[in-house]
């Protein structure tokens, strides 16, 4: 018997009815009942190291009498499987592939057996398992893996993969036109994986696009327009952990 394992103990008995029966151990120090061990069958709890011995005492009306001693031999250094190293969480875009790694230890061989949501996965049978490439429809899928050796079996914890979208703009920056002095908002409504980050630029003349420093809202509103500031060009670039897209540039005129 190994290290984890129940171990199953039978006597048959005949006489006059009622039959009870008593189950003893002995673990080195003497004899003690099992409490609840009453019937002609007894499983022991998952076993220890050590070399316990049971017997059963059969009672009527008449008498009783004891069983011959079994010994529970315990190969202890057969010892279960244990998981250091759990699964850990994925987020990939669409498309990509992800891993899942578990480590463990215990009496060799050792046995992986992934599962997607409560399902076998057929064929991922090692302590790391790659998807295919995914798509939005595998994002919350739950991955864990059961470690088995000739003792017994271990499930890890859950790993969650989740496929993360880039930003998508659904509404572009409006261009603007204000008197001077006023102030312009442009807003921008974009989807995809949070956390999105928004950063606004502007443009002068037509030249190249510069970051506003602390325009990082999806709504940006620029100081008291100048003349100068008419035809100047606006966009947002928005991020996330996936990709990045700018949006269309919206103008701002300044009316006298």
């Amino acid at each position: 018997m190994n290290v984890g394992q129940a171990a199953v103990f039978t006597v048959g008995a005949s006489g006059t009815a009622p039959l009870t029966y008593q189950w003893q151990k002995n673990p080195g120090t003497g004899w003690a009942a099992i409490t609840g061990a009453t019937g002609a069958t007894y499983t022991t709890p998952a076993t220890t190291a050590g070399d316990p011995s049971y017997r059963v005492v059969v009672t009527n009306t008449v008498g009783s009498v004891t069983s011959a001693t079994a010994t529970l031999t315990i190969l202890s250094g057969n010892t279960p499987p244990t998981i250091t190293t759990q699964p850990l969480n994925q987020t990939v875009a669409t498309g990509q592939a992800a891993t899942f790694t578990a480590g463990a230890t215990g009496t060799a061989p050792l046995a992986f057996q992934w599962y997607r949501n409560g399902v076998r996965i057929s064929g991922a049978s090692a302590a790391s398992y790659t998807t295919p490439a995914t798509t939005a429809g595998d994002s919350g899928s739950i991955y864990r893996v059961v470690v088995t050796n000739p003792v017994s079996a271990v499930t890890s914890s859950a790993a969650t993969l989740t496929v993360a979208k880039g930003p998508t703009i659904t509404t572009q920056p409006a261009s603007q036109t204000v008197a001077p002095g006023e102030a312009a908002t442009f807003t921008v409504v974009a989807t995809g994986t949070a956390p999105l980050r928004y950063q606004w630029q502007k443009s002068i003349g037509g030249g190249s696009a510069t970051n506003i420093a602390g325009a990082t809202a999806s709504s940006y509103t620029t100081p008291g327009a100048m003349p100068a500031d008419n035809g100047s060009t606006y966009r947002v670039v928005v991020t996330n952990s996936v990709s990045a897209v700018a949006s269309q540039f919206a103008t701002l005129g300044v009316g006298g």
